[in-house]
């Protein structure tokens, strides 16, 4: 993925998610739909038809990344707190 400063105009982006999934995790998200297919392919080892897409905004992607760098820094900062 580009760099993202400066900002490089993109306003949508397609997260992969898997077919089962109800609350559609993303797997991955990349600027292009064929590319987060890939990708997410490459992440789990499952073909690319286990998979659907969806596009999001630039805010629900920023969202969801802010989200989850949080999580993170929770599990981060409970094991060193261990």
């Amino acid at each position: 993925m580009p760099s993202l400063y400066p900002d490089p105009g993109i306003e949508y982006y397609y997260k992969a998610c898997r077919k089962d999934d109800r609350e559609a995790k993303a797997v991955t998200v990349n600027q292009s739909p064929v590319a987060a297919f890939a990708n997410a392919s490459d992440i789990t080892g499952l073909p690319r038809d286990n998979f659907e897409i969806h596009e999001i905004s630039k805010g629900s992607f920023w969202l969801s990344a802010g989200k989850e760098a949080s999580g993170q820094l929770a599990v981060f900062s409970s094991q060193v707190k261990a």
